[in-house]
């Protein structure tokens, strides 16, 4: 007994000790965002706003905010901006011709197949939504009808997202608070009743907020904030908040900040490849004298996340 006992625990220690101190446990390692490059955006008519992808990542989608028009770009390789092209000034399209949208656009949105697009102003303060024959096609678009935002969002609406089935849609102003509604049809902005509720951001953000990104199957809330009225030196970044329940905006955790400022001054548009492994960033920064960064044209900046989805904290 004594020596079956004696066997045991030498059989023990040597399953155990080596598994223990090199195998059992992963290393700890913290969350990174690297600058990977700066994709210009050629064929842009100015002051870039927002964007969004297709399902698939092969068409790039932009709203400008100058020019009203809505730009498309194709990708060869899905999300992969090295392929990116302009689709050419015939493949655009006017949001404000007709008398129907908004002078200023400032926010996109599709909904799933990419067949409805929703476009936010500041200047009427209005979302109008379009109707796409070919899905994520904005060549194919056509105006549906809008609704005024005014007594309920205020005056700048800037941000605009979508939860995952399309009952529920989120807005900001330039301020430091979310607004949420509750749709009564999925992807239809009519009617919209009046705010669900307000989610106060105001103790984590300085400036007023821009873009906004759901991620991680709504379990993670993006915003960019930015302040860039005169001389664009001051705040430039992106926020990152856990949700206890899926598009639950009022659930949220603050979890940290990643600062653009050092590639984009003007930051507006902010999203994500499907995986989390890369975010990008989009701005209004030319290089006009009014910024910190020298280039000239208009870009849309990639950053690299070590761990998918999160932009500080340890992994996982």
């Amino acid at each position: 007994d004594l020596l079956q006992g004696f066997l045991l625990a030498i059989l023990v220690l040597t399953l155990i000790v080596p598994i223990g101190m090199s195998d059992a446990f992963g290393e700890i390692t913290e969350a990174t965002v690297t600058f990977v490059a700066s994709h210009e955006l050629t064929g842009s008519g100015g002051t870039p706003r927002y964007f969004d992808f297709n399902e698939d990542g092969t068409r790039l989608v932009i709203v400008e905010g100058a020019t009203d028009f809505i730009e498309q770009y194709t990708l060869s390789t899905g999300y992969d901006l090295t392929t990116l092209s302009y689709a050419g000034n015939g493949q655009r399209f006017n949001s404000n011709s007709g008398g129907t949208g908004d002078g200023q656009p400032r926010g996109i949105e599709f909904n799933d197949d990419g067949t409805k697009m929703f476009v936010v102003g500041n200047a009427a303060d209005e979302i109008n939504q379009y109707s796409l024959t070919t899905g994520f096609n904005v060549k194919t678009a056509s105006f549906a009808q809008k609704i005024d935002i005014t007594a309920t969002v205020g005056t700048g609406p800037h941000g605009m997202e979508f939860n995952d089935d399309g009952t529920k849609i989120f807005l900001n102003n330039r301020g430091k608070s979310v607004l949420e509604f509750q749709l009564t049809d999925a992807f239809d902005i009519k009617p919209l009743g009046g705010v669900v509720r307000t989610i106060d951001l105001s103790d984590h953000l300085t400036k007023s907020l821009r873009g906004m990104e759901f991620g991680d199957d709504g379990n993670k809330f993006y915003v960019i904030e930015a302040d860039c009225a005169s001389l664009c030196f001051d705040v430039a970044k992106v926020h990152e908040f856990t949700l206890g329940t899926a598009y639950d905006v009022a659930s949220f955790s603050y979890e940290g900040e990643f600062d653009v400022l050092e590639w984009e001054q003007d930051a507006q548009g902010l999203g994500f490849s499907p995986d989390g492994t890369s975010m990008y960033v989009l701005g209004t920064n030319r290089g006009d004298g009014n910024h910190r960064w020298n280039g000239t044209g208009e870009f849309i900046r990639e950053f690299a996340l070590s761990c998918p989805w999160q932009l500080t904290g340890e992994c996982g």
